[in-house]
This record gives structure tokens, sequence and C-alpha cells, in this order.
């Protein structure tokens, strides 16, 4: 977990494979509204969020303990809705039961997540413009 351009793909990938688990690139599960705001330079909302979220969610349950998922998870009420399905553990709303869930935050220097994001804005790798980097450093608990 964490910001854009911390690691997530390239340590989740490595970590998987140690594991030989399967890997999940959470951002392939954005919908689409969601990567034409990003590549918009549009900061995403809670509201936004939560249907990416609930994909994410609905993998963990089908995997288990054997999936290693890249994915922000900027804030304790996204953790916990990929942990219980539902932003609150004690609501039965949309929850599947638990799932036993670690995280591991990345947490580079702001510096370098700067280089890194600049980079791959070069390489024209990612629909996660720069720009973008403030916000998320912002929405980070």
């Amino acid at each position: 977990m964490g910001v854009a351009g911390c690691g997530k793909s390239s340590v989740g990938t490595a970590l998987a494979r140690a594991l030989g688990a399967p890997f999940l690139e959470g951002d392939e599960l954005h919908p689409p509204e969601n990567i034409a705001k990003m590549r918009s330079g549009i900061p995403l909302t809670d509201e936004d969020r939560w249907p990416w979220l609930y994909r994410i969610r609905e993998r963990i349950a089908k995997f288990g303990d054997r999936l290693v998922v890249s994915c922000s998870a900027l804030k304790p009420v996204y953790r916990n809705l990929l942990c219980w399905g539902a932003p609150d553990p004690h609501s039965t709303a949309a929850s599947p039961g638990a799932s036993r869930v670690a995280y591991i935050l990345l947490q580079p220097s702001e510096a370098d997540l700067r280089r890194r994001l600049a980079a791959r804005a070069a390489a024209g790798g990612h629909f996660m413009p720069p720009s973008l980097l403030g916000s998320q450093l912002a929405a980070l608990e």
C-alpha cells in the first residue's frame, strides 16, 4: 500500500513470486471513469474509490490468504473495507466475512516519489500523472 510511485507493483510482484501466490494489480480494477479522471489530473474522491475497493475486496475474498494485491489503501476506512467487506467492521452490509489481510506501507521520500513519477510519465507508462501526488500524500492516513 502507499501513494503512486512508491513501488507497490514492483514489490508486490516480487513478494507474490517469493510466496508462490498470485498477484493482483489493483489499478487494473479501476472503472474507466476513475482512469479518465486521473488522466485529466482530477483527484479521486471517496465516492470514486468505493466501487474500485469493492472489486478488490471481492478478489481478496475469492482467493483468501493466497493473494498479493497492490492497492493504495490510503485511509483506514479503505483498509477496513478490504478486510471486512464494509467500511465499518461492525457492519454486516455487503460483508462476506473477515479476511486475513496484512498491509505493507511503502513510503519512499517525496523527492524519490516525484522522480519516479516523472520517469514513469516520460515513458508513458501509467495513467496517474505526477500532478496528483500531492493529493495522495494529503489523503494518506
